[in-house]
């Protein structure tokens, strides 16, 4: 377990029924923290969606695969409060909570859903991982919060500027491929520890441009609700 955190092992818990043998393993270890990952950047994902839309942007008659979607909702809900009644079957529980992420995903994937709809799936998402002891970032607001955030991404880019320097002055040359692993160290370690994901989306919130083709670029910054205009240079 050196190395993962307290919330992977409770997810490798909650994968097993708590009254039957388990068998410790690194493939076990694995599928917990892919789970985790998992319903980590679904958070953050429906989060940031949620955020750039109001609830005055619910249409008086709904799309029929939004009624659909909502309607099955409310089935998954019954069913995973079952399986919780039914001798806390946090396997079942979790793995129809998988089905509700893979379902969003897949609506996702042709336009955004009804805000009433995204909120209804935020909240059985809450209360489920909440009932399962499992905390994922709040939304954050308030100055002080904000500022402490703001100084510690204000940090985290002036250590990144000083590795790349460090890369760009070395002996021998620039390695494209030490700078490529730094950018890909502030995605996948620095970012997300602070609660931030950088990911492509096909309808993000946020969009820059490269100064060489002035095409938009889809970016996500999402967990806190960071909203970036970048510019580069």
């Amino acid at each position: 377990m050196k190395g993962n955190t307290e919330r992977q092992f409770r997810v490798f818990c909650l994968l097993h029924k708590y009254n039957a043998n388990v068998d410790f393993g690194s493939a076990q270890l694995q599928e917990a923290v892919a789970t985790d990952k998992r319903l980590t950047d679904f958070h953050m994902n429906l989060t940031s969606t949620l955020s750039g839309l109001s609830i005055t942007q619910t249409a008086a008659r709904w799309p029929a695969e939004d009624m659909d979607l909502y309607h099955w909702l409310g089935s998954k809900e019954a069913e995973i409060k079952q399986a919780l009644h039914a001798d806390f079957d946090t396997p079942t529980a979790l793995a129809l909570l998988m089905e509700v992420i893979s379902r969003t995903y897949s609506r996702l994937g042709s336009g955004t859903p009804q805000t009433l709809v995204l909120e209804s799936i935020k909240s059985l998402f809450s209360s489920v991982t909440s009932t399962l002891g499992l905390e994922y970032a709040a939304n954050t607001s308030g100055g002080s919060q904000s500022d402490t955030l703001a100084r510690t991404i204000i940090q985290e880019f002036v250590d990144f500027r000083k590795k790349v320097r460090t890369v760009a002055l070395a002996d021998g040359g620039v390695s494209k491929g030490d700078l490529l692993k730094l950018c890909d160290d502030v995605r996948n370690t620095t970012f997300p520890k602070h609660g931030i994901a950088l990911k492509v989306w096909p309808s993000p919130p946020l969009s820059f441009f490269s100064p060489t083709t002035q095409a938009p670029k889809p970016c996500l910054f999402v967990g806190h609700q960071i909203r970036l205009n970048l510019g580069l240079r």
